[in-house]
């Protein structure tokens, strides 16, 4: 789906928020989980503590890909924290952690962590051209 479509789901929204943007994100991953060829479950992560992911995707041999959702075409530096202490407390089983946001490009976060424009749901073509590194987007935290 092309971002100014994507921009249209939202049409009428005074702001686009991050519960609204979670929602669609949801269902454009449960639409492509039923036509996946790896079975996965698709699940949200909460610690104790109230650290979250929003979206975990887990094989059944217990790999996982984890999921952060920013409404905005510019998140916050921080805004794959959760992603990489996730990556470091499960070591080899985290395959690769997404922030999926509403830019355009796609950029490198560090060890296994990229940030990826909401269009890549649908083959956006700047997925398959490789990541650049977000300026600022080194692993310390």
């Amino acid at each position: 789906m092309p971002r100014d479509q994507v921009a249209a789901v939202f049409a009428g929204a005074p702001v686009v928020d991050d519960r609204r943007f979670r929602t669609f994100v949801y269902t454009e991953l449960l639409k492509a989980g039923s036509s996946a060829e790896t079975v996965v479950s698709l699940q949200h992560f909460r610690e104790r503590d109230d650290r979250e992911i929003d979206f975990i995707l887990e094989t059944r041999d217990g790999r996982i890909v984890a999921i952060e959702v920013k409404a905005s075409s510019s998140p916050p530096r921080d805004a794959t924290r959760q992603l990489r202490r996730l990556r470091d407390k499960l070591g080899d089983r985290f395959v690769h952690g997404v922030l999926l946001y509403l830019g355009e490009h796609t950029l490198s976060h560090g060890d296994r962590i990229t940030a990826v424009p909401i269009s890549a749901l649908w083959g956006h073509a700047g997925l398959a051209r490789g990541a650049a590194t977000a300026p600022g987007a080194g692993e310390p935290e």
